[in-house]
Protein backbone atom coordinates (compact mmCIF):
# COMPACT_ATOMS: atom_id res chain seq x y z
CA UNK A 1 0.00 0.00 0.00
CA UNK A 2 2.84 2.36 0.82
CA UNK A 3 4.47 1.60 -2.54
CA UNK A 4 1.26 2.59 -4.35
CA UNK A 5 1.13 5.88 -2.46
CA UNK A 6 4.78 6.59 -3.27
CA UNK A 7 4.22 5.73 -6.94
CA UNK A 8 1.25 8.10 -7.17
CA UNK A 9 3.21 10.85 -5.44
CA UNK A 10 6.25 10.41 -7.70
CA UNK A 11 4.04 10.33 -10.80
CA UNK A 12 2.29 13.52 -9.73
CA UNK A 13 5.63 15.24 -9.12
CA UNK A 14 6.95 14.16 -12.54
CA UNK A 15 3.86 15.37 -14.38
CA UNK A 16 3.94 18.68 -12.50
CA UNK A 17 7.59 19.13 -13.36
CA UNK A 18 6.93 18.26 -17.01
CA UNK A 19 4.06 20.74 -17.21
CA UNK A 20 6.13 23.43 -15.55
CA UNK A 21 8.99 22.74 -17.97
CA UNK A 22 6.65 23.11 -20.95
CA UNK A 23 5.31 26.38 -19.56
CA UNK A 24 8.84 27.66 -19.02
CA UNK A 25 9.91 26.68 -22.53
CA UNK A 26 6.84 28.35 -24.03
CA UNK A 27 7.52 31.53 -22.06
CA UNK A 28 11.15 31.53 -23.19
CA UNK A 29 10.11 31.02 -26.81
CA UNK A 30 7.67 33.93 -26.64
CA UNK A 31 10.33 36.12 -25.05
CA UNK A 32 12.93 35.13 -27.66
CA UNK A 33 10.51 35.86 -30.50
CA UNK A 34 9.73 39.28 -29.04
CA UNK A 35 13.42 40.12 -28.59
CA UNK A 36 14.15 39.05 -32.18
CA UNK A 37 11.28 41.18 -33.49
CA UNK A 38 12.55 44.18 -31.50
CA UNK A 39 16.08 43.68 -32.82
CA UNK A 40 14.87 43.44 -36.41
CA UNK A 41 12.87 46.63 -35.98
CA UNK A 42 15.90 48.39 -34.51
CA UNK A 43 18.13 47.26 -37.39
CA UNK A 44 15.56 48.51 -39.92
CA UNK A 45 15.44 51.85 -38.10
CA UNK A 46 19.22 52.14 -38.10
CA UNK A 47 19.36 51.33 -41.81
CA UNK A 48 16.84 54.07 -42.51
CA UNK A 49 18.86 56.54 -40.47
CA UNK A 50 22.03 55.59 -42.36
CA UNK A 51 20.24 56.12 -45.68
CA UNK A 52 19.08 59.54 -44.49
CA UNK A 53 22.60 60.47 -43.43
CA UNK A 54 24.02 59.33 -46.78
CA UNK A 55 21.44 61.44 -48.61
CA UNK A 56 22.29 64.42 -46.41
CA UNK A 57 26.01 63.98 -47.07
CA UNK A 58 25.42 63.63 -50.79
CA UNK A 59 23.41 66.86 -50.71
CA UNK A 60 26.19 68.67 -48.86
CA UNK A 61 28.81 67.43 -51.30
CA UNK A 62 26.69 68.57 -54.23
CA UNK A 63 26.19 72.03 -52.75
CA UNK A 64 29.92 72.37 -51.97
CA UNK A 65 30.91 71.58 -55.55
CA UNK A 66 28.43 73.99 -57.16
CA UNK A 67 29.90 76.59 -59.55
CA UNK A 68 28.22 79.50 -57.71
CA UNK A 69 30.89 79.59 -55.07
CA UNK A 70 33.41 82.41 -55.39
CA UNK A 71 36.86 81.39 -56.51
CA UNK A 72 40.21 82.53 -55.07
Amino acid sequence: MLNLFIAIFVNAMQSYTGEEQRNTIEALDRTRERIEADLHAEVRSLRNEIQDLKALLAGLQTSNSSPNQPGP
